[in-house]
């Protein structure tokens, strides 16, 4: 009986920490994913910019 016993406990020991692990992914894959986001806003950021200068240089170079 105490064997059943304690394979019901490393079972359940075993479940925690697969949940914990898989908490622990989703959160570093979310961090991630905002990082990635947050080079994406980035580039955009510098590409709107930079087309921006351009048709400032345009305009002053018609007068």
């Amino acid at each position: 009986m105490t064997g059943s016993l304690r394979k019901g406990r490393r079972g359940k020991e075993g479940i925690a920490m697969q949940q914990a692990m898989q908490s622990l992914g989703y959160g570093l894959l979310a961090i991630l994913f905002c990082g990635g986001v947050a080079l994406f806003c980035r580039g955009v950021k510098r590409a709107a910019r930079a087309a921006l200068r351009r048709v400032q240089r345009e305009r002053t170079h018609r007068r």
